[in-house]
């Protein structure tokens, strides 16, 4: 048995709620080039939430608590 590490295949759809509440839909999409509400995982959404944060104009440090998944943001001013 091969343990693969959360990063890897972590879907647990957290990042919808994150995204929407950071208010970052717009940088999503841009981002990924899908719409939010239509948008299928293929990567884990700590990829998919780091790489939104990173598109994003303001600057944010992303902390991740992989068992249980947790996601925490900080806006950094």
């Amino acid at each position: 048995m091969t343990l693969k590490k959360y990063e890897e295949l972590g879907q647990f759809d957290h990042y919808i709620r994150l995204i929407d509440e950071i208010g970052l839909v717009d940088e999503f999409e841009d981002k990924w080039g899908e719409s939010f509400d239509e948008f299928e995982l293929e990567v884990s959404e700590s990829i998919v939430i780091e790489e939104t944060l990173d598109a994003a104009e303001d600057t944010y440090v992303l902390i991740i608590n992989e068992r249980p998944p947790a996601y925490r943001v900080l806006l950094l001013e």
